[in-house]
């Protein structure tokens, strides 16, 4: 896994006028071979900043589903967010896609990986458009 995907609303299809209810879904890809190195967890972060206080934690998430949807609550009008994914997994990956057996024994913590931080930003409210 070396960055995120992407960030989209798959329930609404018509154009939205004010983000307010819309969750937006995050996704990524775990790369390398399928067979070898499997998501068992995720925890993903989003902050107002590229290296500044998280604004939003999912904690860990334990699913092999590679997407989430980010509460709506967090979001504010006219800002950019940074967000990066953690994974889990039984096998151990670098994030140049190598991978090696699993030596764990039973109690043991899988291996965890952090993707590179992405971001995206939020539009203009209606009621935040100011003209002169």
């Amino acid at each position: 896994m070396s960055e995120p995907l992407g960030i989209d609303d798959p329930y609404r299809f018509d154009e939205s006028v004010d983000y307010r209810g819309f969750s937006p879904r995050i996704s990524w890809k775990v790369t390398g071979n399928k067979n070898a190195v499997k998501q068992t967890a995720y925890r993903v972060t989003v902050s107002n900043r590229l290296k500044g206080p998280l604004v939003w934690d999912s904690g860990v998430v334990e699913t092999d589903d590679q997407f989430c949807f980010i509460p709506d609550h967090i979001l504010q009008s006219g800002k950019t967010y940074y967000w990066k994914v953690g994974v889990y997994s039984r096998r151990t990956q670098s994030l140049a896609g190598s991978v090696q057996a699993n030596t764990m024994s039973e109690g043991e913590t899988p291996s965890f990986v952090w993707s590179k931080s992405a971001r995206f930003s939020t539009g203009l409210l209606q009621a935040d458009w100011k003209g002169e």
